[in-house]
């Protein structure tokens, strides 16, 4: 949940990200909240809400995909994680 302010457009973003701001990185909408496992692993959509298995070892890093698409952003988002053993 939450918003981040997109300041070079003036328009909030969501964990979904905004199609409005015309700008994606790595095939995702600005504002997108992203996961991934390892610090070279492939970006994913988590989004407001991600159910998965990680295909990996690793640690879970999340971003917010912003960048070189906009500058002075503002906001957050709070995420919740939970993980389990085993399938």
């Amino acid at each position: 949940s939450g918003s981040i302010h997109l300041g070079n457009w003036g328009q909030a973003s969501g964990p979904e990200g905004n199609a409005q701001c015309g700008c994606q990185i790595q095939g995702f909408q600005v504002g997108t909240l992203l996961g991934r496992i390892g610090p070279s692993g492939q970006f994913f959509k988590v989004g407001e809400r991600y159910r998965g298995v990680a295909d990996r070892d690793g640690t879970l890093f999340l971003a917010i995909g912003t960048q070189n698409c906009g500058q002075n952003n503002t906001g957050e988002y709070k995420v919740q994680v939970t993980a389990r053993d085993g399938p």
